[in-house]
C-alpha cells in the first residue's frame, strides 16, 4: 500500500508553493516526481539509481519518490536549513544543507540524475551557468539534469506579452528572511536564450518541452558518456 506523504507546516509549504494549500502541495509534488523520474529513465544512457533533488526545500518532490521508486537512492539539498531539517526527519533519503553558490557537498560523479524543479526559475543568469557546471561535476557520465524554467506560458501568467532573452531582475518575496533579498528572484527566459546560454555549459541540451509541469518548461540536459 502506498502511503500518503506527510506534509510540512504552512510556512514551509508557502516558501515553495506560493500558498499553503495542502492539496496543491501534495498533488504538484506527486505529479512532478513521476514526470521527473520517468523522463530521466527514458533519456539517460545509464540506470537511474542515485538521484539528487537539488533545491529540494522541505521535500515537495522528494517525499513521493521513495513510495513509487523504492530502488532509488535519494538525496536532497537546499540552503533553507529549516526545510532540510523537516525533510531529514520525515522523508526517506539523505538531506543536506547546501550553500548559495557552488560547490555542492558531494563528490564528483555521485549521481545518475539531478532534478531541479523551480530552482533555475529563481536564479540570475550568472548563477545559472555556475550551477550548470557544478551539476555537471556531480553527475556521472551519461547522467542527466532535469531543470525547469519560466518560459512563454509563465510570462503570460505574469502579464508579460513577451520576454527578451532572460529577465532576472524581478525580486521574489517568498524566501524573504531565509535567503538574501537580492538572491532569490522570479526569472523568465526564452527557449532560444536557454538553448544558447545553457549550451555553453559542460552539459548538452537533450530536449526542451513547454509547460510540462504546470507553467514550467522542462529542460533536459545530459553529461556526455565517457569515451574509452
Amino acid at each position: 500500500m502506498v502511503m500518503t506523504p506527510e506534509f510540512p507546516p504552512a510556512p514551509l509549504r508557502t516558501r515553495v508553493s506560493g500558498n499553503a494549500d495542502v492539496g496543491t502541495y501534495l498533488q504538484v509534488g506527486a505529479d512532478s516526481a513521476a514526470i521527473l523520474v520517468e523522463t530521466a529513465r527514458s533519456v539517460a544512457v545509464r540506470q537511474v539509481i542515485d538521484v539528487l533533488d537539488w533545491g529540494c526545500g522541505p521535500g515537495r518532490v522528494s517525499a513521493h519518490i521513495p513510495n513509487f521508486y523504492p530502488y532509488i537512492r535519494l538525496r536532497g539539498c537546499d540552503p533553507d536549513e529549516e526545510a532540510i531539517q523537516w525533510a531529514s526527519e520525515h522523508i526517506r533519503g539523505r538531506f543536506a544543507v547546501s550553500e548559495l553558490d557552488p560547490p555542492l557537498p558531494y563528490e564528483e560523479e555521485s549521481f545518475d540524475a539531478v532534478f531541479g524543479l523551480s530552482v533555475m526559475t529563481h536564479l540570475r543568469k550568472d548563477c545559472q551557468l555556475e550551477w550548470l557546471n557544478e551539476i555537471a561535476r556531480v553527475l556521472r557520465p551519461g547522467g542527466v539534469l532535469l531543470a525547469t524554467v519560466h518560459g512563454k506560458e509563465a510570462a503570460r501568467h505574469f502579464g508579460l506579452l513577451s520576454v527578451k532573452g532572460i529577465e532576472d531582475h524581478y525580486l521574489d518575496p517568498f524566501m524573504a528572511g531565509v535567503l538574501p533579498a537580492d538572491y532569490y528572484r522570479t526569472v523568465l527566459q526564452t527557449e532560444e536564450y536557454t538553448r544558447e546560454a545553457w549550451g555553453k555549459s559542460d552539459l548538452e541540451i537533450i530536449a526542451y518541452a513547454e509547460s510540462v509541469i504546470g507553467r514550467h518548461d522542462l529542460v533536459v540536459l545530459g553529461k556526455p558518456p565517457r569515451v574509452d
